[in-house]
């Protein structure tokens, strides 16, 4: 069985196939451990929304981290469905 760590990376490293990032950076990004210039956090969660699934996703944040970060992420994230599915979910779990 694969570690949570190992499977974090698989996901990560989907998420960052097109920018010069290492995908442990990319996830330390995600968890606010690392703060750059760019890629913004809100951002970083913007591209694990478009790349993962929402089970994935939550392997990483939880879904109260990810309604908290929803209001600047949106704006980075370019499918429909994602975002109606987000608003709906941050409307639930607040």
């Amino acid at each position: 069985m694969e570690s949570k760590l190992s499977i974090d990376l698989i996901l990560a490293k989907r998420a960052v196939w097109d920018m010069a990032l290492e995908p442990e950076d990319f996830l330390k990004i995600v968890r606010g451990e690392l703060s750059v210039d760019w890629p913004s956090r809100p951002f970083c969660v913007a591209r694990l929304l478009e790349s993962a699934s929402w089970y994935d996703v939550v392997r990483i944040l939880s879904p109260q981290e990810i309604c908290s970060m929803w209001p600047e992420a949106k704006h980075f994230v370019r499918s429909k469905s994602i975002k109606l599915g987000m608003e709906y979910a941050c409307r639930v779990l607040h």
